[in-house]
């Protein structure tokens, strides 16, 4: 139950982001109709070098969002934006569940077919009966 849960909660945080982005390609657009390119540029080049164009824009669309008209589009991404943080919050509690509530023989590792071979018969190697000391190698002269 809690692994289908977390699946549910990825997926709406996956829903939330495609919001989110498309709601940063309207305030681009906005930018680049109210002769703001250079500013458009930078949040693009911003957000694929360092990742953070996207909250250059956010916060320029919240303070020019009522000269340029987009208060519905700011609100939306806000709570776009907010969501993300609750799912990603019920995502990894509910991961946490799954993992908390399996059972020892749900998963599919074997092992009795786990075979570890290891050469005892090796030709001049003694191996010590602790093993926290190094083995003494015989030299050849011997």
């Amino acid at each position: 139950m809690f692994l289908a849960l977390a699946g549910l909660w990825y997926f709406l945080l996956f829903a939330c982001a495609i919001a989110s982005l498309v709601f940063f390609i309207m305030v681009l657009i906005e930018m680049f109709k109210r002769e703001q390119t250079n500013l458009g540029i930078i949040c693009i080049v911003l957000t694929f070098c360092t990742g953070v164009g996207p909250l250059i824009a956010f916060v320029i669309g919240w303070t020019k969002a009522t000269e340029w008209n987009i208060k519905k589009i700011m609100t939306y991404w806000s709570v776009a934006f907010a969501l993300q943080f609750v799912f990603v919050g019920l995502a990894v509690v509910s991961a946490i569940g799954a993992a908390a509530t399996m059972q020892h023989n749900q998963f599919d590792m074997d092992p009795n077919n786990m075979n570890f071979e290891i050469d005892l018969d090796a030709p001049n190697i003694e191996f010590p009966e602790d093993f926290s000391m190094p083995a003494e190698v015989p030299s050849e002269q011997e």
